[in-house]
């Protein structure tokens, strides 16, 4: 039986954060203490056997809107989902921020809206998200997240990164005819506030390093581990 996301976080929870941390990921890897298998899969030599070009052309479910002003009510829900417990927030139109459960999480989102009412409230756009984590049938999952074109640009081309693959921010930024942009694109990447839905976690540098994720480390390492193998 494929193992699950939980179990896979746990192992990866147990794992020294300097190894985790560590850039080439050389050192002490596999003492008695560690647990050999997913760090084999969060090798870089591994990782990069995922890595491939970017397409495009494929049908998306999910379509990103754009703020062009900020919201006047966030609805806010504390979700269980395969992935464990997420903090998921909608507008009317879409949803505008999804983020792993922290102590902060819910003082992160209205940090992000200040201007905006906060409700704790389940919408149909809740309901939406969450069954397309399930992989249950979605026609559209509406996005409304505020960004510049560029950050528009590559959070769009995120959604065409499949699961079981791995892009590059240099794959990216060929996707976008920008092909001397990786530095903008890595820096567009990490400030996609939605975890998951727009899959930045499926983006590592060309080398196969794979360190740096909004939400840390562990939560990456751990979907890496959970989608490739």
């Amino acid at each position: 039986m494929r193992e699950s996301f939980k179990a896979i976080l746990e192992k990866i929870a147990s794992i020294e954060d300097q190894v985790l941390d560590n850039t080439s990921m050389e050192v002490d890897l596999f003492t008695k203490k560690q647990d050999l298998e997913i760090l084999k899969i969060l090798h870089p030599r591994s990782l990069g056997g995922y890595i491939k070009p970017l397409s495009l052309s494929t049908e998306q479910p999910i379509k990103i809107f754009t703020q062009e002003a900020e919201p006047q009510t966030i609805y806010h829900t504390i979700s269980p989902t395969t992935y464990g417990n997420l903090l998921i927030a909608t507008t009317d139109l879409g949803v505008c921020y999804v983020s792993f459960l922290s102590d902060d999480s819910l003082k992160n989102l209205q940090t992000t809206f200040p201007e905006s009412e906060h409700k704790n409230l389940k919408t149909n756009i809740h309901e939406i998200a969450i069954n397309y984590l399930a992989n249950k049938p979605v026609k559209t999952l509406p996005l409304h997240i505020k960004g510049t074109s560029f950050q528009q640009q590559v959070w769009e081309c995120l959604l065409h990164i499949p699961r079981g693959q791995l892009s590059t921010y240099k794959h990216i930024a060929i996707a976008l005819n920008k092909p001397r942009a990786s530095i903008a694109v890595g820096a567009a990447v990490g400030k996609n506030p939605i975890a998951l839905f727009i899959p930045c976690h499926r983006v590592i540098r060309s080398s196969g390093l794979w360190n740096g994720y909004r939400w840390g480390n562990k939560y990456k390492a751990a979907l890496l581990a959970y989608e490739l193998t």
